[in-house]
């Protein structure tokens, strides 16, 4: 039962996630050829610390990360593709009731889908602040 609550929640807040991201366009990709990332190296922190700093904001999630880019390291929780065929990796940390949702779109499906859970990484996209139990990094691509 927990766990259909934890799938329902994640599909519910991947489609919430993507109702704020820009979809006009045929492919508004941040990627460069071959799936690399094209957004510039961003601030490098740990999923740890950008959880932390989002664990205390106040509801409307913007904290100060959002709209910034992000190089994020942390552990690979869960990945898929929701309900809207949306593809996500979310990275986890010490604090087991926040991840880092990463959505990224089929530019970058080769290396993010080859991805597995427990293996560390660094993944970089512009911070779309917290919702619920994530912060969000939109246009991810996998660094290292």
């Amino acid at each position: 039962m927990k766990t259909a609550l934890a799938v329902a929640l994640s599909a519910f807040v991947v489609l919430l996630c993507q109702l704020g991201c820009n979809k006009s366009g045929a492919n508004n990709s941040q990627s460069g050829s071959g799936g690399e990332p094209a957004l510039a190296p961003g601030k490098a922190m740990t999923a740890d610390e950008l959880v932390e700093a989002y664990r205390m904001e106040p509801a409307d999630g913007a904290g100060k990360y959002k709209g910034q880019t992000l190089d994020v390291t942390g552990t690979v929780t869960r990945k898929g593709k929701d309900f809207e065929n949306n593809l996500y990796v979310n990275l986890g940390g010490a604090n087991k009731y926040i991840e880092v949702h990463c959505v990224y779109d089929e530019a970058q499906s080769g290396p993010m889908s080859s991805l597995q859970p427990g293996q560390q990484v660094t993944i970089r996209g512009v911070c779309g602040g917290r919702f619920m139990s994530y912060v969000v990094l939109k246009n991810s691509a996998l660094v290292k």
